[in-house]
């Protein structure tokens, strides 16, 4: 089994939510490279240079500089990123958020939990939708 680091980024900008996410990922007890990018422009940026790309993308909504549904929008234009999972994590529960950024591409959307409890369930998740897009032909 390959035992190389999940590479993770996470663009999100509250950094209580960053500590959360990379508490509960590296509690997972699975092997993570999580990196954390705080504004959408950065991110891109970020991911334009990234060779090879991430494993998994967990992108915020709500961001400065770009939000997420403009980041998500470009990653899908990119041949590079095509089958690389997007999981939004957010604090809207708007159904329209959710068919948006389904509809521009994501892979899964998940409301961002208020305890570490629900962080950590939300991480076993995230390495399913990883084994998931990695089995896909």
């Amino acid at each position: 089994m390959d035992q190389r680091p999940l590479r993770i980024l996470l663009v999100e900008d509250n950094p209580a939510d960053v500590l959360l996410t990379r508490m509960s990922v590296e509690e997972s007890g699975a092997v993570h490279d999580l990196q954390a990018i705080a504004d959408g422009e950065a991110a891109l940026i970020y991911l334009r240079a990234a060779n090879p790309p991430p494993d998994l993308i967990l992108l915020d909504l709500r961001l400065p500089k770009r939000d997420g549904f403009a980041v998500l929008e470009l990653l899908r234009e990119l041949p590079k990123f095509s089958k690389v999972p997007v999981a939004i994590l957010s604090c809207s529960q708007a159904q329209e958020d959710r068919e948006r950024a389904l509809s521009l591409g994501a892979n899964a959307y998940f409301e961002k939990p208020n305890s570490l409890a629900g962080y950590k369930k939300l991480a076993r998740r995230f390495e399913m939708l990883c084994q998931a897009s990695s089995a896909a032909p």
